[in-house]
């Protein structure tokens, strides 16, 4: 048995190792009140980074959508420029014969029809009416 000094020794000696064991549990828990406020912190910093990613995509995203129209308006453009184009010298070349089935006729150059240069000079017209009316079709598309 221990005497009432041992005792009181021992007793002394638990107490201040509860002592510190409280101030460790205090501590511990100061620290996780700080992760705590870390995480808060950083949940707070996510949601910020977030929506200016969300933000800058908006942006970019408004930026293709511009260039995609921009993109389609330049080629509806040049497909108008290549029809009106292919058109015009499709006409360039009825009359080209036209012309020369004429001067054929004038200048007696050539043996033949007589009324050759007529017909030609009529499908030239027809060709040149529908190409224009296609070219100016075409027009109207592009501007819509």
């Amino acid at each position: 048995m221990l005497t009432k000094k041992e005792q009181e020794k021992q007793l002394k000696t638990q107490e201040k190792q509860i002592e510190k064991q409280e101030k460790k549990v205090e501590k511990q828990k100061d620290q996780i009140e700080e992760q705590k406020s870390a995480i808060k912190d950083l949940k707070k910093e996510m949601r910020e980074i977030r929506k200016r990613a969300k933000e800058k995509n908006k942006a970019r995203v408004a930026i293709l959508k511009k260039e995609v129209s921009a993109l389609r308006k330049q080629t509806k453009h040049q497909i108008v420029t290549l029809v009106t184009s292919a058109f015009g010298f499709v006409a360039a070349l009825f009359w080209r014969d036209a012309i020369q089935a004429f001067l054929q006729q004038a200048f007696n150059i050539s043996v033949g029809d007589g009324g050759y240069w007529a017909i030609q000079v009529g499908v030239a017209l027809i060709i040149t009416v529908f190409a224009a009316a296609v070219i100016y079709y075409v027009s109207k598309l592009e501007s819509s």
